[in-house]
């Protein structure tokens, strides 16, 4: 996934944004343009045009305190759009990449097969939060063969491109039998907090202004994790 940015049309899209506003009221919701250049497909996109500091990839970690969490409201929240708030050092190592920052220890192993791999961290504050972020994407946030399976206390399927939380989550399924054939579990031990939502922005094509889906971002937490080694297993097969 591509980190968001602002573009030069940005400027237009809130201004033709807030005409659209305006116009709605006189014309019950016609689609707004300015100097018959720009046309918003759907009104509000403005608030789409939110950019990031850091690029959207996979496994990106964060340590927070349990203020940090409760006085943001959540953990994605908390680590909102800024940098990346661990920055490891790699060391030596010959079948894994390994990696530290401090007493915090990151471990990728791959598996049996370059179908597997597993994200280990050591060391991890005994009080607060171990946060890690992954960004993945089936291309679309809603199709039929596509689906989001989240297993764990409240077990339940929902859209790729939804918005959620919960706790006790032991793994998520992203599939697309569909377009791709291809389905990812990562598994969590101990089971984590999830919340995740979708990462979208705004493109100018010859039709207009309307928005786009990247992908999801996944944000794991471990919470209190004393001494224990936390895991993130992942997993791609072939999905017919």
């Amino acid at each position: 996934m591509i980190a968001r940015r602002r573009e030069a049309y940005h400027v237009r899209v809130e201004e033709a944004s807030r005409r659209a506003v305006k116009h709605e009221a006189h014309a019950a919701g016609a689609p707004e343009t300015i100097h018959g250049a720009i046309t918003v497909k759907e009104p509000g996109l403005e608030r789409l045009l939110q950019y990031d500091a850091r690029s959207r990839s996979a496994s990106q970690e964060w340590i927070l305190t349990a203020a940090d969490v409760e006085s943001a409201g959540g953990i994605r929240a908390a680590i909102g759009r800024g940098e990346v708030g661990v920055r490891f050092t790699p060391e030596r190592s010959e079948r894994m990449l390994r990696m530290s920052h401090g007493s915090l220890t990151k471990e990728i192993e791959p598996g049996p097969d370059d179908r597997d791999f597993e994200v280990r961290f050591h060391g991890a504050p005994a009080r607060g939060w171990l946060v890690s972020e992954w960004n993945l994407s089936l291309l679309t946030p809603d199709a039929p063969g596509r689906r989001l399976a989240i297993e764990g206390e409240a077990p339940r399927v929902l859209a790729p491109g939804s918005t959620g939380e919960a706790d006790q989550v032991t793994s998520i399924r992203l599939e697309d039998s569909e377009f791709l054939g291809v389905a990812l579990t990562l598994r969590f031990a101990p089971a984590a907090r999830l919340e995740w939502s979708p990462v979208e922005t705004v493109s100018l094509s010859e039709s207009g202004a309307e928005r786009v889906y990247q992908g999801t971002a996944f944000v794991i937490g471990f919470r209190d994790p004393g001494d224990a080694t936390l895991r993130i297993g992942a997993r791609v097969e072939e999905k017919a």
